[in-house]
Parts: structure tokens; sequence; C-alpha cells
């Protein structure tokens, strides 16, 4: 039986791959535990369509990353923090900080930061950034006196 895979299965395939499998495992194993469904030719068109439309999702999010690292490249995100003797600098700007100045700048899109350490020191930064559906870029940050 020709089943599209709904989810990854060890075994059988990845989600969206349409694999050839015995009737038997198809109907008793794949198709009660939603983990595939029966290729027919209406769901191939469905899954050709979402195929295509995720594609074009893609390729808008990549066209709004290329403008918010652009814009941020020529304006790094400014930070004011505190400092005390020797440039040290008290607290620190983390994740949900650029995160929340992000959202100001673009409300109608999800961007989340992937920061390891929360940034401790003064000058720029370049921090990597996620748009979903694996469309990455860095944008620049930069952390100031206060």
């Amino acid at each position: 039986m020709k089943v599209i895979i709904l989810k990854d299965t060890r075994g059988v395939g990845r989600c969206g791959d349409v694999k050839e499998v015995p009737n038997g495992y198809a109907r008793n194993f794949l198709l009660p535990r939603k983990l595939a469904k029966a290729a027919t030719e209406e769901a191939l068109n469905e899954m050709k369509s979402e195929k295509e439309n995720l594609e074009k999702h893609i390729e808008a999010l990549k066209l709004k990353l290329a403008r918010i690292q652009s814009d941020l490249n020529k304006n790094p995100l400014i930070f004011k923090v505190k400092v005390g003797d020797g440039d040290k600098v008290f607290g620190s700007i983390g994740k949900k900080d650029i995160e929340q100045k992000l959202a100001g700048l673009e409300s109608e899109t999800m961007i989340e930061v992937h920061l390891i350490h929360p940034v401790k020191t003064l000058g720029e930064k370049e921090v990597e950034i996620s748009l979903g559906s694996e469309v990455k870029g860095k944008i620049k940050i930069r952390v100031e006196k206060e």
C-alpha cells in the first residue's frame, strides 16, 4: 500500500515522504496511529499544494529576514546599561530583552533570538535570530553606557 508519512517514523520515513509499505503494516499500525495516510490522488494533490504554500511562506520569511538584517546592520539595536568602575556592566542583556525590542520593530512576525549567554560587555555584538521554518540570520546589537 502506498502511504504519505505524516510524522517521522523510524524505519519507514520522514514527514512528507510517499512510501510503499505492506498492507497489514499500514492498516494495523500506521493509519490507526495517524503516522501516515493513504496516498490517494486527492491526498497527493493536497500535499503538493501544501508544499508549494510552505515554500512561498519560507520565501516571504527570507525576504523579511533580509530586510530586518539590512536595517539592523546599518542601525543596530541599542541597549543602554549602567556601568561602574572600569566600564563594568551592571546586569546583562538577555534573550527576552532583545526579543522585546525586536517585537517593537517587527510586530507581524515572531522573532526568536538564539543567545547562549547574556551580553555583559559594552560594544557591538552579533546575535542569531530565527523567523521559523529554518529561516535564520544574524543581527547586530550595541550595548552602550547609560
